[in-house]
This record gives C-alpha cells, structure tokens and sequence, in this order.
C-alpha cells in the first residue's frame, strides 16, 4: 500500500490501473477493477452494485485509514461518511442510546443533535465535565440501565478540557451496558492515537483483555485531510468500531445517507493518516508559537489564552493541533475581532487553511473579546506572530 500520501483517491486510482464508475453499473463485468482492488486490499466487495450503499473505494480508503492507525489489529474495522456530523449521527444511532452522558464543551451541532434527541425521542442526556473523570463516573453510577458516552478528546471550546481517555477506558472496560463515542477531530489519530501499542487501548487490552464496553471512535475528515477547505468545500467523515459492533449496528444504518459520496471521495487523499500527519504537526508548531506570543503579550496575558498543552504535553507530545482561543480583554462585545479585521481574514471553517485566520460566530458568551484563532499551514510561526503583532500593537 506504499503511496506518495499527496495523491488524491483519483490520482491514486489512475496510477494504479483503476477506474471509477460514478453510475455504479450492476453489470459484474464493469466491477472487475473493484474485484481486484477488494482482493488486494483484503475488503469485502459490497454486495449491491449502488452506491448509496458503499463502494469498494470507500472501503478501501477506510481499511487504509484503519491499519495505518493500528485499530485493524486490534479487531476494528473502519467506515466513511458524508461528513464528521453525518459519523456522529451514525455512531450516536448504532450505540442504542440509553441515557445519553456527554461533555459540557461539544462542537456547536453536536449538543443541537444531542437536545433534538431528547426533545424528539425523550432520550435522556445529562452534561458533564469531560476533564473531570469524577464528574464523569458520578453521572454514570447515578444512572441505571444502557449508557452511551460521547465525549471530544480535546473540547471545542473554552476552555479546551481534555478527557482522560485511558482513566475512563479503565473504570468502563467491563462494562457491558456502557458504549463510549471519541469524537477526535480536534487532535486526529495524528497527534493522538488511542490504537498505537504505546497508547491506552492497546496497552489495556493487553493488561485487561477484551474488554466488555464498546467503543467507537470517529473524526470528521473535513478540517485536516485535504487542501484548503475554503476552496474546496467537500466534507467526509471516519468511524471505527468494533468489527462486530460495525457490522450489526453501522453496516444497516450507513446506507440511509451516511455513505460518502464519490466525488467528494474521489478529492480526498489516498493515504488519509499520512496526510493528516504531515499538516497536524506544522499546525501544532504554529499554533504552540501563538499561544506563547499571546501569553506573554501585554493585551492578552496567558490568563486570557487557552491552549493547554503544557498541562497535557505526555498525552500530546506532537502538539495538541491548530486551534486555540484566547480574549482580549474589553467590556465591548467584539473588541477582539474587530482588531483582527485588516490584518488576518475571517472564514467560516477551523479547518485546514494555507493562512491563518479567524473563524466566524460566537463561542461563547463570556469573555466579550473571545475569538478562535485557526492557525495556517503554510506559514512559519515567525509570519503568524507577525501578523498578530500588527493587529494587537
């Protein structure tokens, strides 16, 4: 599977001798370039010809993804979605519900998603602390019956909590009524890969054995696995579960309009981890370059900049990835941005940008000057802290 990791899938596809059919035929003479990409890859060929219900594209990018981060040996296999919401639907779908247990500090859509639920099936969700394992493992002895877990790594939000993965992988690993979602978008398996032997469900399972809980990684693929999203909009998603867990709970509920599309797949790397790897480390630097240059600036003060990786540096020893808020302190709402305004764009996407810039919306209601700062990839740090130099004087 050696592969220079900036070919797309269509390079990748090219190269290699394949083609891709968008008008899925069912004639099993147009599959024979599928048939032998599924034998080579060591992928099941979809049984319907249709692409509503996979591809062998798809499948393949996915088993690539899932052995690059070393989930495969440890009985997981792997799935594409749409986009890293349409994953958190599915994950959320196939866990069963229960009571839903999650963190206070989500990405925007996802406690919308989690409210609707509740509001429309009566599933009853509960908000914690997702870096307080206490916090945590209080609402789960406080409640009786299935519990599914949805927490973020690292938080989409102020202030940036991070979760104790492997505390909580130890407290829940024999239970069997206890299914956790890790929603890694924000650090990637890049910078943090809870599957490698070094990391805590390998070294777990080694200790522990299998264990009884599920548990159900996904990121969404649109922020550091492909060019600029600004240009290039298309969106993807990845979760890994259990080959069991996929196959009875994923498998039926990823064709009701969760499976990635093709041509949005097609712009996507080949090689999805390698990809990500090389842009989350530049990023990382950057972003730590930042956060010391505001620390210590005068209008800012580390007080007022959240970016925790001193705190976490044995859990993320790469860096914690290309985001982190901070607050100029004002009593005007806006004051930060509008400094920003000349100086360093505005754009609607945390994502993977050639620049840095400063996302849209409001992230909370306090502090009044709070602004999240997406760093760039092809800038030093020395041009990044040239830039906010400009804007805070």
């Amino acid at each position: 599977m050696g592969v220079e990791n900036v070919w797309s899938v269509a390079e990748w596809l090219e190269n290699n001798g394949g083609k891709v059919d968008l008008n899925v035929s069912p004639n099993p003479a147009d599959r024979e370039d599928e048939r032998l990409m599924a034998k080579v890859f060591g992928v099941e060929l979809p049984k319907i010809p249709y692409a509503r219900y996979g591809t062998t594209v798809s499948l393949v990018g996915a088993e690539w993804f899932c052995r690059s981060v070393g989930a495969e040996e440890l009985g997981f296999a792997a799935r594409l979605t749409g986009s890293g919401m349409s994953a958190i639907q599915l994950a959320l779908r196939a866990a069963g519900w229960g009571t839903i247990i999650a963190g206070k500090v989500l990405y925007g859509l996802t406690p919308e998603e989690l409210n609707d639920l509740s509001a429309t099936y009566g599933v009853p969700v509960h908000y914690v602390d997702s870096g307080n394992l206490e916090d945590i493992m209080s609402a789960v002895a406080a409640v009786e019956g299935k519990k599914t877990l949805f927490f973020e790594t690292i938080g989409n939000g102020v202030p940036m909590p991070v979760l104790d993965l492997r505390g909580l992988l130890k407290e829940i690993w024999t239970r069997e009524d206890v299914t956790l979602i890790l929603d890694n978008t924000f650090a990637t398996c890049a910078l943090f890969n809870p599957f490698s032997p070094a990391n805590c469900l390998a070294r777990l399972t080694a200790e522990l054995g299998n264990p009884a809980c599920t548990f159900v990684y996904l990121e969404s693929l649109s922020k550091y696995y492909r060019a600029d999203v600004t240009r290039d909009p298309a969106t993807g998603g990845v979760i890994m579960a259990p080959q069991k867990f996929m196959t009875e709970r994923v498998d039926p509920r990823l064709m009701r309009g969760h499976v990635i599309a093709t041509p949005a797949l097609l712009t996507f790397p080949a090689d999805l981890y390698g990809a990500c790897k090389r842009v989350m480390l530049r990023l990382s630097t950057n972003a730590e370059a930042v956060a010391q240059f505001l620390s210590a600036h005068r209008r800012v003060g580390r007080e007022n900049v959240w970016y925790p990786i001193e705190d976490n540096r044995g859990l993320f020893r790469d860096g914690m990835g290309g985001v982190l808020y901070f607050n100029v302190p004002g009593e005007e709402r806006g004051v930060g941005a509008r400094l920003f305004e000349s100086h360093i764009p505005f754009r609607a996407s945390f994502g993977h940008a050639e620049s840095t810039h400063v996302d849209f919306g409001a992230f909370g209601k306090d502090p009044p000057g709070l602004i999240r700062l997406a760093v760039g990839v092809n800038e030093t740090p020395e041009e990044v802290v040239e830039n906010l130099e400009a804007c805070l004087g």
